[in-house]
């Protein structure tokens, strides 16, 4: 799943926060090593959050 915000920047050293460990660690217990959340930005402005899900076999 991708989402994107073409609004404001992403910091080159964002401020270490609680919500988005919490939810990459919780991927992590749910999902196992396949799950992944990442941001990233985009240009000229915005932000994108995509996370992967590994599939069931």
């Amino acid at each position: 799943m991708r989402v994107d915000d073409d609004a404001g920047v992403l910091a080159a050293t964002p401020p270490a926060g609680v919500g988005i460990g919490n939810l990459r660690e919780r991927l992590a217990n749910l999902y196992g090593p396949g799950a992944t959340l990442t941001l990233s930005p985009l240009l000229p402005a915005g932000v994108r959050a995509e996370m992967r899900l590994p599939c069931a076999s």
